[in-house]
């Protein structure tokens, strides 16, 4: 929801604000998170009244009303698609990454994508890497971030490498050293966050076009 949402941004359909009390400062960052997690919590709290009164597993309910409310957001965006290779060609090298490492994993016997929390968390990290190095490569998107940035000068295809090692040893760190169960779903579910929110959201920016190709 969040990350379609920010399209209407970057389509410059409204102009950004600073101010709080502004319903476009919440199209942008940290006015986004802002809002997106305000939602969470309140369908949250929807969601364990339903379960209350109807007896509806309120993980369900909860994700039901995250499909419905992105639902129209998504729509819009696929509505203003231009680039749909582009758009797969991020979703196939995720995928490939992906593929690629969970392979070595379990021809070495490693466990540690096995847990189907670490897969997605690590998925949703190179899905960020992926767009990012689809953007500059074959595209004209810049990148914003001094870290990244200095990263992707010395190639693209650099930046979803680093990630995948960096998000493994996160992973790995995660498993071995937090010992507290919930403590430990919860950084998992932060890094998914932190991976899904800008993937999705760069995936669907080279896909309505605002990014020329080279």
């Amino acid at each position: 929801m969040g990350s379609s949402a920010r399209l209407i941004d970057d389509l410059h359909l409204t102009e950004r604000s600073c101010n709080p009390l502004d319903w476009n400062f919440y199209l942008i960052t940290p006015g986004i998170y802002i809002a997106i997690g305000v939602f969470a919590i309140v369908a949250l709290i929807a969601a364990i009244l339903v379960e209350k009164k109807f007896k509806k597993d309120k993980i369900k309910v909860f994700g039901i009303i995250g499909y419905l409310a992105a639902l129209p957001f998504l729509a819009f965006a696929f509505l203003n698609f231009k680039e749909w290779p582009g758009f797969a060609m991020v979703l196939l090298f995720a995928l490939l990454f992906t593929g690629i490492v969970w392979l070595a994993f379990r021809l070495f016997g490693k466990k540690l994508l096995q847990d189907r929390l670490n897969m997605l968390a690590f998925f949703g990290q190179v899905l960020d890497g992926s767009a990012t190095f689809t953007a500059l490569q074959f595209f004209n998107c810049g990148e914003q971030h001094v870290v990244s940035g200095i990263i992707t000068s010395i190639s693209p295809l650099l930046f979803p490498l680093v990630k995948i090692l960096v998000m493994l040893l996160i992973l790995y760190y995660v498993d071995s050293e937090i010992k507290n169960e919930n403590l430990r779903g919860f950084v998992k579910v932060l890094i998914l966050i932190l991976g899904f929110a800008p993937g999705i959201r760069d995936a669907l920016t080279i896909g309505v076009g605002t990014c020329g190709l080279r």
